[in-house]
This record gives C-alpha cells, sequence and structure tokens, in this order.
C-alpha cells in the first residue's frame, strides 16, 4: 500500500472530484488503530487514512482522508460504459491504451516511479473526471489535449 508524499499529496488534491472517501472505522478506544506513522492510521477494517491531525480523541474523523488501495480504486470505475461482451476485458483494454497514450505520458512526466496506487488513481481521476495530474494538481484535459482511443 502506497502511503508515500507523492500518493497522499495525489489524493487530498482529489478531494474536490472524489471527497473524503469512506469515513474511518475507528473503535471507541486507540484499540485497533494501527499508526504507519504520524499522519498516516489503518482503522480496524484494513483501510489506510491520511489525517493531518492526531485524531485524538478517537472517534473525531473528520479531517481523516482515505488512502484507497489499488483494489478500492479498481472498484471505482467498475461502472463505466463498456463495449464487448465482458466488462473485466474492455476495463484492461482501456488501463492497458491509459498507460501506453499521451495522456500518461503527460502524467508520467510528474512522477518518478509511479506505484500501483498512483497510477490507478490517475486513471480514475482521468475516465471519472477528465483530469491529469500536472504534480500539483488535477488539471482538467482540453481539446488540445491528445485523444485516446
Amino acid at each position: 500500500m502506497d502511503t508515500s508524499e507523492t500518493y497522499i499529496k495525489m489524493r487530498i488534491a482529489a478531494i474536490p472530484d472524489m471527497g473524503m472517501g469512506k469515513p474511518p472505522n475507528l473503535p471507541l478506544s486507540k484499540d485497533g488503530v494501527a499508526w504507519v506513522d504520524t499522519t498516516v492510521f489503518i482503522d480496524r477494517h484494513g483501510n489506510y487514512y491520511y489525517s493531518k491531525v492526531n485524531l485524538l480523541p478517537i472517534g473525531s474523523f473528520s479531517e481523516a482522508c482515505q488512502l484507497e488501495r489499488q483494489d478500492q480504486l479498481q472498484e471505482m470505475v467498475e461502472d463505466l460504459p463498456y463495449i464487448g461482451d465482458s466488462k473485466l476485458t474492455w476495463r484492461l483494454h482501456t488501463f492497458y491504451h491509459f498507460t501506453t497514450d499521451e495522456y500518461w505520458r503527460l502524467c508520467e512526466l510528474q512522477l518518478e516511479s509511479p506505484s500501483m496506487e498512483q497510477l490507478w488513481l490517475a486513471f480514475v481521476m482521468s475516465e471519472k473526471y477528465n483530469k491529469i495530474w500536472e504534480g500539483d494538481t488535477w488539471k482538467a484535459m482540453n481539446k488540445d489535449t491528445p485523444t485516446r482511443i
């Protein structure tokens, strides 16, 4: 699971489009919350979150933003339209073209050795919100941006 500064930066910048994500499922005590570092924790269901504040008292999660895992990001594009008999085949086809086309090349210039979470977040933002990562922000793609299959 990517808890890097880059992924957190990408996810925080996506809040206007994606929201904060699913609220954490916190126990009433500190038991069951694993802190990865001073800003990232895992709830009792294995979901990762970023918080600028140290969630004390436990239960105050209004400032926590979910850091989706790769499987959770993949679920976000399951409901998108597809062509052909197999939704999975079409999704993989679309993902493959995303990683080999001009959109990704523009995004890739801003990422050094991207993780799968960074890659899938970029794909979700491209497919659902028509945005590309610019290093600090998600920028809406326009008519001058290269077209995809």
